[in-house]
């Protein structure tokens, strides 16, 4: 780069004697041309530089600096690719191993999901199974206890009546004793009244038939009173088994309803499960 010459100290010492208040710009004289000082002034800009023509290089010389700035310079673009493509193969590797194990993580969850609807399905199955055999056995043992229940009843009704009809037999046959006690010993007053008073024969005989007929009449009457006993307490002993009846279908009704129940609730726990 040219330089640019400094000025003189001289020429400043003239140029600043010779300048006045009137040479400057927007004094009160005249107007007249303005002078830049020439040291203001730059030196035009000249070439300062030359080229000299270099000596033939031998093309032994050539060939050997190209061949090494080749080798050099595609030795690092190599290795850069080879990096690069190390990269890239070993991002399409693991592309390759994560879409592998996307697979098989897919194909295990099928495989679980699969496992699980014919696990459920066989859970469900082995419950409704199991719900089934519960609500036959628990029928079962139901009627059981039913029938237990009624042989009992029955039992206690037959035994109630054979009680009754008992007592009551009892006591017909103690009034009935009683009764022939009475005409036992009313007879044998009537004998000794009879020897006493010495009734005629026949009046004897009227009152021997009397007698017979008189007692024929209560056994008569007695067994009429155990007729109707019977037929009081077979009356009963329908009645009995009536209200047994009764009771039963009861026992049966609320028994069903606590099966469908409990037939509900299974089914509400499946539907839970299924969810």
């Amino acid at each position: 780069m040219p330089k640019t010459p400094k000025p003189s100290k001289g020429r400043d010492d003239d140029e600043g004697t010779n300048t006045s208040d009137s040479d400057l710009p927007g004094s009160s004289s005249a107007p007249h041309s303005y002078n830049i000082p020439q040291w203001l002034i730059p030196e035009k800009q000249t070439a300062k530089y030359f080229s000299v023509a270099l000596p033939a290089v031998p093309k032994q010389v050539e060939e050997a600096i190209r061949s090494r700035l080749k080798k050099q310079y595609s030795q690092a673009e190599y290795k850069e690719s080879t990096k690069v493509i190390h990269h890239i193969s070993q991002l399409q590797h693991d592309e390759k191993q994560a879409n592998h194990k996307v697979k098989m993580a897919k194909e295990k969850l099928a495989t679980a999901v699969a496992a699980k609807n014919d696990g459920i399905e066989q859970l469900r199955k082995t419950s409704e199974g199991d719900t089934l055999k519960a609500l036959e056995n628990l029928e079962k043992s139901m009627r059981k206890d039913q029938e237990k229940e009624y042989r009992q009843a029955k039992e206690k009704i037959k035994a109630q009546v054979r009680a009754e009809y008992d007592q009551k037999f009892e006591e017909e046959r103690d009034k009935k004793r009683k009764r022939d006690q009475e005409a036992q010993q009313k007879q044998e007053e009537e004998e000794k009244r009879a020897k006493q008073q010495q009734f005629d024969d026949a009046e004897s005989e009227e009152e021997g038939e009397e007698r017979p007929t008189e007692g024929m009449s209560k056994i008569a009457e007695l067994e009429k009173k155990r007729v109707e006993l019977q037929d009081k307490m077979e009356k009963l002993s329908e009645k009995k088994s009536e209200m047994f009846w009764l009771l039963k279908t009861v026992i049966m009704q609320e028994n069903k309803q606590k099966i469908e129940h409990l037939k509900k609730q299974k089914k509400a726990e499946e539907s839970k499960n299924s969810v």
